[in-house]
């Protein structure tokens, strides 16, 4: 089917720029058609749950027509069609449109656009003029659609509907079944009054069967089918889950929860909560707070419990208001342990024995008769430690590693925060690091450290023998040399790839230019080139730049020209390259292909 189009973009806020090249005639019947983009402020407008997308027209003639039968092409992208209709057409001119966009809540206009409508010879008009032939034409399209038509099946049907219900209401036998897949998803049933729309049982754009009062623009209750949850949206007439424990807990039976640095002091009415970093608590960690009022303020309980910490953090405290004055938090002591307000008293050579829950006596700490602080380990019959009258301090283990020294017979593993801090001083020569020995050996072997000496040597070292530092056993390491058994180990620091330019005695023979590539000390050199006609003799045709020069030597290599004449190719240490003439025989306008290799510094 053949269609009249025209693509127009229509933004919500920034005025449409059209032109009159929109141009539709007064006898598109069916034809007339508008590719339409919505956007907002120039961005891509998603409209896949707009209700409705209408289009509204003002003729030429001041005459309006509405049409309701915008189809989405992409609504994600805000794209539309719509067919105008025939009445849209009949008068010549500019005429004016505007879209509507209706949401759940609200309608939404676009900027206006325009488009001409061009007189036609088959217009009303003419129509008039011979005998009508618009209606005549009417005519016999019915007559063409109505041909092979059962017409006494057409006034049967008329007689069916006789059995439809009146405006003024019915009774139906059947179902009303409404289809979201169509069109909005929105579709439902509303109530109006003279004043417009009161309430609306429909389903709202994302799925929920919701009961909304449009008159406060707000929904009575909802239905979602993915969580199966009924969500009443009342204020106080409705007892909800949420008011069970309307002072006591929560609604879902937890605790009130506090905020950081609520001051307990505050918190009198009878009830569980739970907080951390509380104002006059007992303690700033997470804690359960029980609240018993009294039938007045002035006298409160509160319990206060450790929510976390475990071990020693794991306590109970209490408190009590009396005629509206707090008083202390105590700690109770339970089989867990308790703070004790006052000195525990023990006599010497009197210790605290430890046992297991068999009763078995495994350790104790105590002072002996000679003043003596230790520890007793029960099963092995000695001191964990011994803190001696003289001061010094014995340590019975064999998983510590002495101060003055010893052997490490495991892994020492380094957490992401420590660090080995080796002190050096650089009075004399000497080599501070690791040094490896064979198993049951006490002689160097192997090494990785830092030498250091007087007369200003300093570097890193990796290497073998007695010796591990020395220039000809293994790798060295400064800010200023790099060395490898005594011989300097080069880097791919100054590798690169140039492309040179051409002086204006030389030019290419095709596409590819001059390049040199180095990788290490060596450069490969690439010259598609010729000396122009009439160009002197040691012309210098382009210029190496440092770091792909030769060092030390000219480089020269006999070339020969695609039309068999030889010639000399030199690249100097300065990195001017010529080619210059071996004979009599003048080589400028030669075309040459030169490659050769050769070592930089």
């Amino acid at each position: 089917m053949t269609f009249k189009t025209y693509e127009i973009n229509v933004d919500l806020v920034h005025d449409t720029s059209t032109t009159c090249s929109n141009r539709f005639s007064q006898n598109d019947r069916n034809s007339a058609k508008l590719l339409v983009t919505i956007t907002n402020k120039g961005a891509e407008l998603d409209l896949s749950q707009a209700k409705s997308v209408r289009m509204s027209f003002r003729k030429p003639d001041g005459t309006r027509v509405f049409q309701n039968d915008c189809q989405p092409i992409n609504a994600m992208k805000g794209k539309y069609q719509i067919v105008l209709k025939t009445q849209t057409l009949t008068s010549v001119g500019n005429v004016i449109a505007q879209i509507h966009i209706e949401e759940e809540d609200r309608i939404l206009d676009t900027q206006k656009f325009f488009f001409v409508v061009n007189d036609s010879l088959a217009s009303d008009e003419a129509v008039e003029s011979t005998n009508e032939f618009t209606i005549i034409q009417k005519a016999i399209e019915a007559g063409k659609k109505l041909e092979g038509v059962d017409i006494n099946g057409i006034i049967a049907a008329g007689e069916l509907a006789k059995g439809a219900l009146p405006k003024t209401g019915g009774t139906m036998t059947g179902n009303i079944d409404m289809d979201t897949s169509v069109g909005s998803k929105s579709k439902g049933y509303r109530w109006r009054d003279a004043a417009g729309t009161m309430y609306g049982l429909e389903t709202s754009t994302t799925g929920e069967l919701i009961l909304y009062d449009y008159k406060a623009a707000a929904r009575i209750w909802q239905y979602d089918p993915a969580a199966k949850r009924l969500t009443v949206l009342s204020d106080t007439n409705l007892y909800k889950k949420t008011d069970l424990y309307p002072s006591w807990l929560n609604w879902n039976g937890y605790t009130f929860n506090l905020a950081v640095n609520t001051d307990l002091n505050t918190v009198v009415k009878s009830g569980l909560y739970g907080g951390t970093g509380l104002v006059n608590a007992p303690t700033d960690i997470y804690l359960y707070v029980e609240v018993i009022a009294y039938h007045d303020v002035k006298y409160v309980l509160q319990r206060a419990t450790s929510l976390t910490g475990g071990g020693t953090s794991q306590a109970t405290w209490v408190r009590r208001m009396e005629n509206g004055v707090w008083g202390a938090w105590e700690r109770l002591i339970d089989s867990k342990g308790g703070t004790f307000v006052g000195p525990i008293h023990m006599d010497k050579a009197q210790p605290i024995f430890f046992n297991d829950k068999a009763g078995a006596r495994k350790a104790s700490v105590g002072v002996d008769s000679n003043d003596r602080f230790f520890a007793w380990d029960e099963a092995g019959g000695r001191f964990f430690w011994l803190k001696n009258a003289d001061g010094t301090f014995t340590v019975n283990a064999d998983n510590l590693v002495k101060k003055t020294g010893d052997t490490i017979t495991g892994t020492q593993k380094m957490g992401t925060n420590a660090i080995i801090q080796q002190e050096q001083h650089k009075r004399n020569a000497n080599a501070k690091g690791i040094f490896y020995t064979d198993e049951g050996s006490a002689t160097t072997v192997a090494g990785v450290g830092r030498y250091v000496n007087d007369t200003g040597e300093d570097f890193m070292y990796m290497g073998h023998g007695s010796s591990p530092w020395n220039s000809t056993a293994g790798l060295r390491v400064s800010p200023t040399f790099l060395t490898y058994k005594g011989k300097d180990v080069k880097t791919a620091d100054k590798d690169a790839t140039s492309n040179i330019p051409l002086t204006a005695d030389a030019e290419l023979l095709g596409p590819n230019g001059v390049i040199a590539v180095r990788r290490g000390n060596t450069v490969s050199l690439r010259a598609p080139i010729r000396r122009k006609a009439g160009s002197p003799h040691s012309a210098v045709l382009f210029t190496l730049p440092d770091g792909m020069r030769p060092v030390g030597f000219t480089v020269q290599q006999g070339i020969i020209s695609t039309d068999g004449v030889s010639a000399i190719f030199t690249v100097l240490a300065s990195g001017e390259a010529t080619i210059v003439n071996p004979t009599a025989t003048d080589v400028s306008g030669k075309n040459f292909y030169i490659t050769c290799t050769y070592v930089v510094d």
